[in-house]
């Protein structure tokens, strides 16, 4: 391997690196934990089930290979993202899952006729990045199943908070994470609502052991079909 294609895979590497020590492994690792035992309880009372899942913004695929063996041997999983870095070490990181399928894909160029329709359809802290959240939520209602899932993990603010405004583009430039724009609660829950969104539960998670995860008011909000 020559000395550009060396530095170029070097950095290629270096985001997926950054993401996977100060967001995977602190965060959306523990999330997407409480997130598989949450829809394995479900699926014992039958209330759900968990044969296909769509994984909106899979990253880099960190999260939901910890959780995998959680999740039916035979399940079929689609992981989509728009980050060419983070698809390419999701693919590599499942390369051997055949029932896992990693796609290099815009989320609102999905074709239900083409895709087929999820009991699962997770937007994996994706929501916050959405430009037009309202269509997100309107295709995401056309690939889900009638008694199927629409779960979102996201970063819910109670109120203004100037600081975490001017953070977020700061990070981004320091780190390549993009956290989107800060999302408010009241104005997430006015939005469902405008969609006919039925929230069937809905939890903030948090750790006494990871102070980080209290600090970001992370939230699993889980509506109905």
């Amino acid at each position: 391997m020559g000395l550009i294609a060396k530095f170029k895979e070097i950095l290629q590497i270096v985001p997926v690196w950054i993401y996977n020590l100060f967001i995977s492994r602190v965060l959306t690792v523990v999330t997407h934990s409480y997130l598989a035992d949450y829809l394995k309880k479900e699926e014992q009372k039958k209330e759900v089930s968990l044969d296909t899942i769509l994984d909106i913004g899979i990253g880099t695929g960190l999260p939901l290979y910890k959780i995998a063996s959680k999740f039916p041997q035979n399940a079929k999983i689609l992981g989509v993202d728009i980050d060419e870095n983070y698809v390419k070490a999701a693919q590599k990181l499942f390369k051997d899952k055949k029932n896992v399928e990693i796609r290099l894909q815009n989320f609102y160029e999905l074709d239900v006729k083409k895709e087929g329709q999820f009991d699962i359809v997770l937007f994996s802290f994706s929501f916050m990045l959405m430009p037009e959240r309202e269509k997100a939520i309107i295709l995401a209602k056309q690939l889900v199943k009638k008694d199927g899932r629409i779960i979102f993990l996201l970063t819910l603010h109670q109120k203004k908070n100037p600081l975490f405004e001017k953070m977020k583009p700061l990070i981004k430039y320091l780190t390549t994470i993009d956290f989107g724009n800060i999302t408010y609660e009241s104005e997430f829950d006015d939005l469902l609502k405008n969609c006919n969104m039925e929230v069937n539960k809905k939890v903030r998670v948090t750790s006494a052991f990871n102070p980080f995860l209290n600090l970001f008011k992370i939230f699993m909000v889980d509506c109905k079909a």
